[in-house]
């Protein structure tokens, strides 16, 4: 049994070739194969098929795609499967191969082979290797990991291709190895070695005219692309061709390595280090999947004080041995308060540390570039830049070829380093509490911290997990053994002296001072942003609200928020947020304070809040426009309203910005804005009960019911206690939920607001179906009906029949259920209340499968999942799949059954820890 990606992704069992699945399932399929036996993370499995352009639906694709994958598995002779592990999935291939790696392994024997002189059985290996292909790699995958690991196995395909021609030369048949070398050459015109080989192949054949064109095809180009000339070894064998001096056997292989002092350049690493275990990880990785005579490169990159030099230099040391031809290491001082090291004076410093003669070095810059990379091109080493500003500041400094590694640490996440270079990012995020644990006791002894307690976990939460506020921190309490930590954490509150326990004994290694290095350097509109991100309640930020609260152009935000990512004092986390650690806010919150009047801090809050509210009334309007509007005033001056369009924009945003409006409905009932605070909290209400939010639904009602209270309306009140008695019943609060309950009827009925009062009696009847009282709840449920019909709210009156129907249903007289709900249907329908109707669709599939007519039954339920799964209602979609494989599991069928199963636990992945519980035991699985 054999997996192909050495072409269209493909099992082979025998003779016999198999086509696995639709074009996504082939991708998820050619990912996991090409790691097998690790455990691939869901995020990991989305950034690869997808890359920044994920569907909101990704998650559920990956599981969807997993379960079909895995029905593919299972009708193949091999015992291979798709496994669920706690941080993921791994792949089993056992009985199984892959020709990628079943590629790679000959090739790895052939080398030994050729170690051994064994050159006919090494080319042997390398045709038997090289015949595994089958065109292009992955040649129907077109995921977003697809085009960097086709390019990356082709060049491991080009270097076999170079083996076997050197095996061919050395067992003395050019003929062969000219044939693999020319097209060599032309996909290879920088490579030295290549073109010195096809000379030395032509020439065995009596074709010395040809090879002697050859050199001069690859002077000129080296002349044109890099402003240099040939090296010493491809010169000697053009040299020997003019005088006739040249022997029909190969080269010297390289350069004589005991001839020159290897640079071993690394800094001792930091002695504090603990952690980063997945980062080392995969560090190891690249390393691992190195081939000969192909650079990689690897992009370390984080905000200030994370870690990045810390990583890179421990693990560099613990590689330097693999790197026979030396370790080079340089500071580009991109980030640390001094002018950032020029091209020039990076170039000739590289230079100098592996330059044999350094008087043969050229005045022209980019001949000098040709020329580092032309020394390096043979060698095998390892080059770390360390502090590096930009990818334009790294760029010219990686090695064009040769087996050498270089390691990038910025502060800058380099998109163009990993685009252009396929530089492998290890993106640095803070450590984790148990990391930075390790990193405190791996300073003050594992003694100390553990007895500390609570204390250090005081510690590690004011240092925001950040290395360089904790190994400050450290410094201090090593420096005073008899410090007691309890202490030290008292004074680390952020609330008492915000970043001045972080100063250090060296002011120039506190955390002012390196957040300051890239403030400083930041235009005079970057900083001012900079410092109102201090006053954003939520954890993240999308550019309209960044466009408000500072009152400028959303344009203009857009580019001040890249200006503030280049200088690492914001990350672009997710596509369109941006986000700063604790600290850094901390920082840019104590700059606010410093610069700002109250008045101004006010009024961009204020913005700030306006934005928030205008975007969340538009994007409700578009998930409930049968919901009855409330007035809403423009947007004021400054204030940037982002549009909403369609039902998956609405959601997005309002996923995006969540924390951000539940933070603003405090803020503005602090600040005494209640109309303000109780419209955020009533906007909020659709999106929080379709994602099944209902903790954070009831949080935020409780500030608007005060806010409702101190303005005075009835109606706001009433809006209120119902919106937190509905939160509260969801939570299983049913005595607290039926008080508020009852106070939102009475102020509605006090009023003469029908429509709301006959919204209090049927959330009064879901209240009282939940609790079993469904002869009671019945009793409500046909009084909403008839005030419904009295007012002519036909909108109204339908949801509530539909009610009606249910319980009806509950109680077993299922006539009475299918008469009313199938009116519900046909009315909600018409009016077009997609996610209304997807309530009474999933009644009726109830209702079905009570009289025994699954078939019906199975028909509701998924017209029920496709509107729920539309209107972005995520409980009701899990809720009905749950039935539909109750359903199918009546009539036997399994497989059926196990599908919707999956498809319900993969939306409960989603939902919020205690709700999805809640529902996943009533899975019976």
């Amino acid at each position: 049994m054999r997996f192909g990606i050495l072409g269209p992704v493909e099992a082979f069992t025998g003779d016999h070739t198999v086509t696995l699945g639709q074009p996504r399932h082939r991708a998820l399929l050619a990912y996991l194969l090409l790691h097998p036996h690790r455990v691939t993370t869901i995020d990991q499995l989305i950034g690869a098929l997808w890359g920044d352009d994920a569907p909101t639906s990704a998650r559920d694709q990956i599981h969807v795609a997993v379960s079909a994958l895995r029905r593919s598995l299972r009708a193949l002779p091999a015992d291979t499967a798709v496994l669920t592990t706690a941080g993921g999935y791994r792949l089993t291939l056992d009985g199984a191969t892959v020709d990628a790696h079943l590629f790679t392994d000959t090739v790895a024997t052939a080398r030994q082979a050729t170690a051994a002189g064994a050159h006919a059985r090494a080319a042997g290996l390398l045709t038997d290797a090289l015949a595994l292909w089958r065109g292009e790699a992955l040649a129907d995958v077109r995921a977003a990991f697809a085009a960097t690991a086709r390019q990356r196995l082709k060049d491991h395909r080009l270097d076999a291709e170079e083996q076997l021609a050197d095996a061919e030369l050395a067992r003395g048949r050019p003929e062969q190895a000219i044939r693999l070398l020319s097209d060599l050459v032309e996909l290879r015109p920088s490579r030295e070695r290549l073109a010195g080989r096809l000379m030395l192949a032509l020439h065995g054949c009596g074709r010395t005219a040809e090879a002697m064109q050859v050199y001069e095809n690859l002077r000129r180009h080296l002349a044109q692309e890099y402003g240099t000339d040939p090296g010493p070894a491809v010169r000697q064998v053009h040299l020997q061709l003019l005088r006739g001096t040249l022997r029909a056997s190969p080269p010297p292989a390289g350069p004589d390595r005991t001839a020159r002092v290897v640079p071993r350049q690394l800094p001792a690493a930091p002695a504090v280090f603990a952690g980063r275990r997945r980062e080392w990880a995969q560090l190891d990785g690249v390393l691992a999947a190195m081939r000969p005579r192909t650079p990689a490169v690897v992009a370390v990159v984080g905000t200030a004080g994370v870690g990045k030099t810390a990583l890179a230099l421990n693990w560099a040391h613990s590689v330097a041995d693999r790197f026979p031809d030396g370790q080079l290491y340089l500071n580009l001082r991109g980030f640390d308060g001094r002018r950032p090291m020029g091209t020039a004076e990076a170039v000739r410093t590289l230079i100098d540390a592996v330059a044999e003669d350094v008087h043969q070095i050229p005045e022209r810059l980019d001949a000098q570039i040709g020329l580092l990379r032309s020394l390096l091109a043979e060698r095998s080493v390892l080059l770390v830049l360390d502090n590096v500003r930009d990818a334009e500041q790294a760029r010219p400094l990686l090695p064009g070829s040769a087996a050498s590694l270089t390691v990038v640490t910025s502060r800058n996440q380099l998109p163009g380093l990993v685009a252009a270079e396929g530089a492998e990012p290890v993106l640095l995020d803070l450590l984790s509490a148990a990391e930075a644990r390790e990193l405190l006791g791996t300073r003050l002894g594992p003694r100390r911290v553990a007895e500390a307690g609570a204390a250090v976990d005081a510690i590690v939460q004011a240092c925001a997990r950040l290395p360089l506020a904790l190994t400050i921190v450290a410094a201090r309490a090593a420096t005073y053994p008899d410090l007691a930590l309890s202490r030290l954490a008292d004074e680390l509150r952020p609330a008492r002296h915000g970043l001045d326990p972080f100063a250090g004994p060296d002011t120039e290694a506190g955390i002012r001072a390196a957040f300051r290095w890239s403030y400083q350097a930041l235009s005079a509109s970057g900083a001012a942003l900079f410092r109102l991100l201090g006053l954003h309640p939520g954890p993240d930020v999308a550019a309209p609200a960044a466009a408000s609260l500072a009152a400028v152009p959303l344009r203009a935000a857009r580019l001040l928020l890249v200006e503030l990512v280049h200088a690492n004092l914001l990350a672009e986390h997710a596509p369109g947020r941006w986000s700063m650690h604790d600290l850094l806010r901390t920082f840019a919150a104590e700059l606010a304070e410093e610069s700002l009047p109250e008045q101004e801090q006010a009024q961009a809050v204020r913005r700030l809040v306006d934005h928030l509210l205008h975007t969340a009334h538009a994007a409700d309007t578009v998930l409930q426009p049968f919901r009855k509007p409330t007035a809403l005033a423009p947007a004021p001056d400054g204030v940037t309203v982002h549009p909403v369009s369609d039902m998956d924009e609405a959601l997005a945003w309002f996923d995006g910005e969540r924390a951000a409006l539940l933070a603003a409905v405090d803020r503005a009932a602090e600040a005494g804005w209640d109309e303000q605070a109780w419209l955020l909290a009533w906007s909020l209400e659709t999106y929080l009960d379709r994602r099944a939010r209902w903790r954070e639904w009831h949080d935020s009602q409780l500030p608007a019911l005060a806010a409702a209270q101190r303005h005075g309306s009835p109606s706001m009140r009433a809006s209120s206690h119902r919106g937190l008695a509905t939160a509260l019943s969801k939570m299983g609060r049913h005595d607290e939920a039926y008080g508020h309950h009852q106070q939102g009827l009475a102020l509605s009925t006090a009023i003469g607001d029908g429509q709301g009062a006959a919204r209090s009696l049927r959330s009064i009847a879901f209240l009282l179906e939940e609790q079993g009282r469904h002869d009671e709840a019945l009793t409500h449920a046909r009084e909403a009906v008839a005030v419904s019909d009295s007012l002519g709210d036909a909108m109204s009156a339908a949801r509530a029949r539909n009610l009606v129907g249910w319980l009806h249903a509950q109680l077993g007289d299922h006539q009475q259920a299918l008469a009313h709900c199938q009116r519900a249907a046909r009315e909600l329908d018409a009016m077009g209340n997609r996610n209304a109707l997807a309530h009474t669709l999933d009644s009726l599939g109830f209702i079905h499968r009570c009289r025994g007519e699954a078939e019906l039954a199975v028909s509701y339920y998924l017209q029920a999942v496709r509107l729920y799964r539309e209107t972005g209602h995520r409980y009701g979609e899990a809720e009905s799949l749950i039935r539909l494989g109750e359903t199918h599991q009546a009539v036997g069928a399994t497989e059926a059954c196990a599908q919707a199963w999956e498809a319900a636990s993969a939306i409960l992945d989603d939902l919020p820890n205690a709700v999805a519980a809640q529902l996943r035991d009533s899975i019976p699985i």
